[in-house]
């Protein structure tokens, strides 16, 4: 088979892809965003603040660098990048909540894709002992997590829905589902 250095390298980088998860579930559960929002910081700084060690908080800021979520501008310090202002917790478009909601649900589920791919049954089940709906109302901080994460998407989602079609020729708007209700309110008005 001939060998396509580009091709391998890219099908290693998607198979850590899950580390790299990992590195950005972390960075928003210790609001490394919000801490790197008004300037830079040094490791040190963000490791007492983080209540963290300093050289494993090091090495998982290198990671975000290496993905361009922050930016090493001298040595162990560390500056806000354009993307990882979506893991602010103050700015308008974060995915932050979302993010976190993906780690503590959505990570252990897709460890579990095997299972669901053999069985033919659902892993979220699998890994939680029931439906995602009976998780969230148990676990009311989950609850909560799932939703302002969906708050955070369908904010972006309706702006581009609202633009994107005429309702004006609608007699009834029925928003299934509704959550906060960002969709009807927006179409609405």
């Amino acid at each position: 088979m001939p060998e396509s250095n580009d091709l391998r390298e890219t099908l290693l980088n998607l198979g850590r892809g899950f580390e790299v998860s990992q590195c950005i579930f972390v960075a928003a559960e210790l609001k490394l965003a919000d801490l790197l929002a008004e300037h830079p910081q040094h490791c040190n700084t963000l490791a007492e603040a983080t209540a963290t060690d300093c050289d494993a908080l090091y090495r998982l800021l290198r990671v975000l660098e290496e993905v361009n979520v922050v930016t090493e501008i001298a040595p162990q310090q560390f500056a806000l990048a354009p993307l990882g202002q979506y893991l602010r917790s103050d700015v308008s478009g974060s995915i932050r909540n979302y993010l976190l909601m993906r780690a503590e649900q959505g990570y252990l589920t897709w460890g579990q894709l095997l299972y669901s791919l053999r069985q033919g049954k659902n892993s979220f089940e699998q890994v939680f002992g029931m439906s995602r709906f009976q998780y969230l109302k148990q676990n009311p901080s989950a609850g909560a997590r799932f939703d302002s994460a969906m708050t955070e998407l369908l904010k972006q989602q309706t702006v581009m829905i609202a633009a994107a079609y005429d309702f004006s020729m609608a007699n009834t708007l029925v928003d299934v589902g509704g959550g906060e209700g960002h969709l009807l309110i927006t179409l609405l008005l």
